[in-house]
C-alpha cells in the first residue's frame, strides 16, 4: 500500500489535517518497516505552456509535412530521449521522457530548446511567446 499527501508547512509544521490524516493512516503499518519520503513539490507546466508548444508543433508540423501527433513523437525524441541501466544484467534501455512530468522551469527551456532547433534545423521560425501573429492552419 503506498499513500501519499500534500501540505503547505507553515512555521516548521504541516496543515493540521494532513497531519490527523497522517497519524491515522500510520496504525494501518503497525509493526511494518515503512519508507517515508518528503519531497518539495516541483510545479507542472501551465495550461499557457501547453498551449504554445502545441502552436509551434503544430506550425511545424504543418511546414515539413508531419500530423501533429507525428511532430509532438519526433520533438520528444530529439530532446526527451533517455537511457537507464537495467541494474541485474546492465542491459541499457532508452526511453522518452514524458511532457507532462516536467516542471515549469524545464518545460519553458524544452520549449526554448525546439524553439531554436525548429529555426536552425527547418529554418521555420516560430513566435516568441507574447508576440502578435497571424496563422492559417
Amino acid at each position: 500500500m503506498k499513500l501519499e499527501y500534500y501540505s503547505t508547512i507553515k512555521d516548521g509544521k504541516m496543515q493540521r489535517n494532513t497531519a490527523l490524516q497522517i497519524a491515522n493512516d500510520v496504525k494501518n503499518f503497525e509493526g511494518k518497516r515503512v519508507h517515508i519520503t518528503l519531497e518539495k513539490l516541483k510545479s507542472k507546466r501551465s495550461t499557457q505552456q501547453n498551449r504554445l508548444y502545441w502552436l509551434y508543433v503544430t506550425i511545424l508540423a504543418n511546414e515539413i509535412g508531419y500530423d501533429k501527433n507525428e511532430m509532438h513523437e519526433l520533438i520528444k525524441f530529439k530532446f526527451l530521449k533517455r537511457e537507464k541501466v537495467f541494474e541485474k544484467t546492465g542491459e541499457l534501455f532508452e526511453y522518452l521522457e514524458s511532457t507532462a512530468k516536467l516542471s515549469k522551469s524545464d518545460f519553458a527551456d524544452f520549449i526554448f530548446n525546439f524553439q531554436k532547433w525548429s529555426a536552425e534545423t527547418f529554418d521555420v521560425i516560430l513566435p516568441d511567446p507574447g508576440s502578435n501573429f497571424e496563422i492559417d492552419l
